[in-house]
């Protein structure tokens, strides 16, 4: 999970727990990005996140997994 704050630009990652909880603990006042990203799925991503002062903010996101991409060559020899 990647959080960003919007107006100055700071950046912090966490992982989340197997149950898919994450926190990002002491983040100042403000808008944030955050964007969740796992191998697999497609990223995920909530932009003008507002956090208050001592404030816990839920945010629930539902991955997609990404499309699968497969080729296929195949040939026929004269005979």
């Amino acid at each position: 999970v990647i959080v960003t704050n919007s107006q100055i630009g700071v950046t912090r990652e966490t992982v989340t727990t197997s149950d898919g909880v994450f926190r990002v603990v002491s983040l100042g006042p403000g808008a944030y990005r955050v964007e969740v990203v796992k191998p697999g799925f497609l990223n995920a991503l909530r932009e003008s996140v507002n956090v208050g002062i001592s404030e816990t903010v839920r945010l629930d996101f539902t991955l997609e997994v990404s499309g699968v991409k497969e080729t296929v060559d195949w040939w026929r020899t004269a005979g």
